[in-house]
């Protein structure tokens, strides 16, 4: 019998939450993002939906093994700190330490979302066979996976691959990282959802 593992996605819009099988998915839960006010919030539903996501299921484990967590950059891997989160307005939040405290010190891996979507795209998708590729998400914000030899090129303080808050034009519109002209306050699906309502 398989272990059992917590899969967490938290994006500008929507989180997803899930458990897992080495196997398959087997439970899923899905919430807006602007519902979750703060940090600590985050961490009681995340405790909260995942207990009842295993009672739902017919494995009788009772706890999980460990937790997958993809959140949007930038992030401290290692430290297991999300530096801030321009959609979502959380700066500085030790995601792994406060969950770990409420999981029995379980093992907790965090990454950025693009360099977690760009690395099963390279395991199972179009990227499947290539040694190097470069991964774009344009969603509610922009962001990218660099693959070299078949490994995630992280980068100095883990930001190779952030490419929605380059600089593209020093006059643009302000960005939710506090910077102007990001490709992301151009380029992205809010971006250009608001330049929509303007007409």
């Amino acid at each position: 019998m398989s272990g059992l593992y917590g899969l967490v996605d938290i994006g500008g819009t929507k989180t997803l939450i899930g458990i897992a099988t080495n196997e398959k998915i087997i439970g899923t839960r899905q919430l807006m993002s602007k519902t979750i006010e703060s940090p600590q919030m985050l961490i009681d539903i995340l405790m909260k939906e995942f207990d009842s996501l295993i009672a739902e299921t017919d494995h009788k484990y009772g706890r999980l093994n460990s937790v997958g967590i993809s959140v949007p950059g930038p992030l401290n891997r290692e430290n297991g700190v999300i530096h801030f989160t321009g959609n979502l307005k959380w700066s500085n939040f030790k995601i792994v330490e406060e969950l770990r405290k409420r999981l029995n010190d379980i093992p907790i891996i965090i990454d950025d979302d693009a360099n977690a979507a760009g690395i099963a795209e390279a395991i199972y998708g179009a990227g499947k066979g290539y040694k190097n590729q470069i991964y774009l998400t344009v969603s509610t914000g922009i962001g990218g996976a660099i693959i070299i030899d078949e490994k995630l090129y992280y980068g100095k303080q883990d930001l190779a691959g952030e490419i929605g808050h380059m600089t593209v034009s020093p006059d643009g519109p302000p960005c939710s990282c506090g910077n102007f002209g990001c490709l992301e306050a151009l380029a992205s699906g809010t971006s250009i959802a608001k330049k929509g309502e303007q007409f």
